[in-house]
């Protein structure tokens, strides 16, 4: 939705002001769904998808490997020679998000298949 300054707020939000109904709000009316049903993935059910699996592994290896690394970073300070200046500081996030990624994908396994489980045992 996009409101243009030269109607005002007033006028893009219909005769009442609530945009879901009055006179000239059509457009703005958002459809109603009668009974929704809800979606509920098979993860949820307890059910054990290669692709819950994939994804945890992912979250826990990245969160942890990422939080590790940027701790790391804080501790060195930058060094008065052979410093890259403003171009290292502006992509140095990006070349520890690719570390990050890589560390994951070769180790995220052995250290979150214990807690995947552990997920797994609670749910059941």
């Amino acid at each position: 939705m996009t409101i243009h300054t030269s109607t005002g707020i007033s006028g893009a939000l219909g005769a009442r002001g609530s945009g879901l109904g009055g006179a000239g709000s059509s457009a703005l009316a958002l459809p109603l769904i009668s009974n929704p049903e809800p979606r509920v993935p098979s993860a949820s059910l307890g059910n054990d998808t290669p692709e819950l699996q994939k994804a945890f592994t992912d979250f826990v290896g990245q969160s942890f490997f990422g939080e590790l690394l940027k701790q790391m970073r804080a501790t060195v300070g930058k060094p008065a020679y052979m410093h890259g200046g403003f171009g290292e500081d502006v992509f140095q996030s990006q070349l520890d998000q690719v570390l990050v990624e890589r560390i994951s994908d070769a180790s995220g396994a052995t250290f979150s298949d214990p807690m995947y489980q552990l997920m797994l045992a609670r749910r059941s």
